[in-house]
Order: structure tokens, then C-alpha cells, then sequence
């Protein structure tokens, strides 16, 4: 192992870059993932696509990950961004800035969560 038990990931691409406490291990997940032999994983945010920065310790699984993305919608994620009750009931915090947002929701939405 390249970090001690206590060792608590600071999530910065440095750590996945050469030299970086996580580097072998990525480098090897990437192999596997360009070689169609992730067993289904990948990163969705391996590079910067103009919205959500690089995180090389991102991780999903596409059969489940592709699933909850098809049934993604503005229309479910405004009220959760406005803090109004979840599906289960449960009250969150608004976004901050809620009134900047909502006047480009859809743009926002589109770069930021469907990164399109």
C-alpha cells in the first residue's frame, strides 16, 4: 500500500497524477477502462469538458449510472436546488445564490449535470 491506515484522500488531481499516492492504481484503472475490461466502470469526468473540472477519483458504474442519468430532469432537480422536500419528504438547504441560478437553470443544467 502506498498510504497508511489513517491516510485520508484529499480528492486533489495530484494525487492521481505521476508521483501521486494514487497514481499506480489509476494508471491501471484507466488501462482497464480503455481496454473495455472495467467490468462496466468508468470516469465521468476524465477530462474537463467545459463544465465540471477533473476528478480523476470519480468513479461510477454505467449500467446504474446511465439509468438514474436517463431518468435526470431541470424539472426534478430545481425544487431539491430550491430546498423544497424530497421525493422521501425530506427538507435541504437551498443552493446558494438560488435567484442567479434559476434565471439560467437550463443552460446551468445542461453544462453542469448533463454536461452537454
Amino acid at each position: 500500500s502506498t498510504v497508511t491506515d489513517d491516510y485520508a484522500p484529499q480528492l486533489l488531481t495530484s494525487e492521481y497524477q505521476r508521483g501521486g499516492v494514487f497514481a499506480e492504481m489509476s494508471a491501471w484503472l484507466d488501462d482497464q477502462i480503455s481496454a473495455d475490461n472495467a467490468e462496466g466502470f468508468y470516469k465521468p469526468y476524465d477530462v474537463d469538458r467545459g463544465g465540471v473540472a477533473p476528478e480523476p477519483w470519480h468513479i461510477s458504474y454505467r449500467p446504474v449510472a446511465e439509468g438514474y442519468f436517463r431518468q435526470l430532469s431541470l424539472s426534478q432537480c430545481l425544487p431539491l436546488w430550491r430546498g423544497d422536500a424530497d421525493p422521501a419528504g425530506q427538507c435541504h438547504a437551498p443552493l446558494q445564490m438560488m435567484s442567479l441560478l434559476e434565471t439560467d437553470a437550463e443552460a446551468i443544467f445542461k453544462r453542469y449535470v448533463l454536461m452537454t
